[in-house]
C-alpha cells in the first residue's frame, strides 16, 4: 500500500537490509492514487467519478500515518497543530520566493555544459559577452 507511510519504509529497509547483505536489488511496487487534478486546467471528473475519489481520500498518506503515529503514542493534537503550522509557515515562504525574479547572469548559460568546452560553445559565449557589452539584446531574447 504505497499510501501506507510505515508499510512503505518497513519494505523498502527490508530492501535495503537485503541489498547490502549482498542479496541485491528488490522491485518495490507501493500502489497510491493521485486525489488532486494534475494541473488546473485538468478536468478530473471527466475520466473518474466523486465516489473513486471519495474511497482514496479515507486513504490519505498523511491521516493514515497521523492515526498510526497517533495509537503509538508518538503523536499529540499539539504536535499535529504545530506541524501544521510549520508546514504552512513553509509553503507560505515557498510561494512567495517562487514568485520572485532571481538575478541572473546571462553569461552562466555556458557553464557546466561539457567538461571542456567546445570551440562552437566557446564561440556563442564570445558572442553573447560581445552583445551584452554592447547594450544589444541577443535574438530572441526575452526581459
Amino acid at each position: 500500500d504505497g499510501n501506507d507511510a510505515v508499510a512503505v519504509h518497513e519494505v523498502l529497509a527490508d530492501a535495503v537490509r537485503h541489498a547490502r547483505a549482498g542479496g541485491g536489488p528488490t522491485l518495490v511496487e507501493a500502489i497510491t492514487y493521485r486525489v488532486e487534478a494534475h494541473t488546473n486546467a485538468d478536468d478530473a471528473t471527466r475520466y473518474r467519478g466523486d465516489s473513486e475519489v471519495e474511497t482514496w481520500k479515507r486513504h490519505d498518506p498523511i491521516a493514515l500515518l497521523e492515526r498510526e503515529l497517533t495509537g503509538r503514542g508518538l503523536l499529540d493534537d499539539d504536535a499535529v497543530e504545530t506541524a501544521r503550522r510549520d508546514a504552512e509557515a513553509m509553503a507560505a515562504d515557498l510561494r512567495s520566493r517562487m514568485n520572485q525574479d532571481p538575478a541572473l547572469d546571462p553569461m552562466e548559460l555556458f557553464e557546466h555544459v561539457y567538461a571542456e568546452p567546445t570551440p562552437q560553445l566557446l564561440e556563442q559565449r564570445e558572442q553573447l559577452r560581445a552583445e551584452l557589452a554592447a547594450g544589444d539584446e541577443p535574438e530572441g531574447a526575452q526581459r
